[in-house]
């Protein structure tokens, strides 16, 4: 982003640096994800599974 366009949007150093840092935590939770689902599966509708548990 431009300089310009970065003051009149609202965005300062600082809310730059969050942004980038919460996008970086994001990317490896995915390659994290991806990993596990590619090697242990994924467990479908576990929501289902812990209601007819309960009843």
């Amino acid at each position: 982003m431009e300089q310009t366009s970065k003051k009149s949007m609202g965005y300062d150093e600082s809310k730059m640096k969050s942004m980038k840092y919460k996008m970086t935590v994001y990317d490896e939770f995915l390659k994290e994800f991806d990993y596990r689902k590619k090697h242990f599966g994924v467990k479908e509708n576990i929501k289902k599974k812990k209601r007819d548990k309960e009843r």
